[in-house]
């Protein structure tokens, strides 16, 4: 009947177990500098199920570069340090987006690959922020809320998005 085709024998007996289903890799946390300095270079994996970013002294994210995606979700909350999200330039998936309580936080050029959220993205609370810049923006499978944040001026280069499946939701900017 399946003339060519090679059919692989089943034993009998019992069926056969189905396959362990594939996890992702566990969460990373990163609660000082020195955990941001030496994430990478310590084999983390480049996509795990979730990455928190949060503590007084984290200024700098470039020992995040190797990252690419978070499976469920990118949370920066209180981080009062940390000016910028470069180290993050190699994200281009993650489940959720959370940036919160990052007073010093200027800009979102870090994520200038990021192409997909497959939930909300939430900003709140990050009074320095000029400027949302997303360029690399494809899809959101939630809302975006931008909440608390006055020197908001600019929502550029938000060209690529192409689905947005919730709403966008700005409150206390200057946009």
């Amino acid at each position: 009947l399946l003339a060519g085709c090679a059919v692989p024998s089943q034993p009998t007996g019992a069926p056969s177990a189905p396959a362990p289903p594939d996890r992702p890799p566990p969460a990373l946390v990163v609660r000082t500098q020195a955990d941001a300095d030496a994430a990478c270079a310590a084999d983390v994996p480049r996509a795990p199920e979730t990455l928190t970013i949060t503590g007084p002294d984290i200024a700098d994210l470039s020992g995040l570069h190797c990252l690419e995606a978070v499976h469920r979700g990118l949370a920066v909350p209180d981080a009062p340090a940390l000016r910028d999200l470069h180290g993050l330039h190699g994200l281009v998936d993650v489940g959720g987006l959370s940036l919160a309580h990052l007073p010093a936080l200027e800009d979102t050029a870090g994520l200038a690959r990021l192409a997909r959220v497959d939930g909300d993205v939430g900003i709140w609370d990050v009074p320095g922020l000029g400027a949302l810049a997303l360029p690399a923006l494809l899809w959101v499978g939630g809302d975006v809320v931008v909440d608390d944040a006055p020197e908001l001026e600019q929502i550029v280069d938000l060209r690529a998005l192409g689905g947005l499946q919730g709403g966008l939701h700005l409150r206390g900017s200057g946009v």
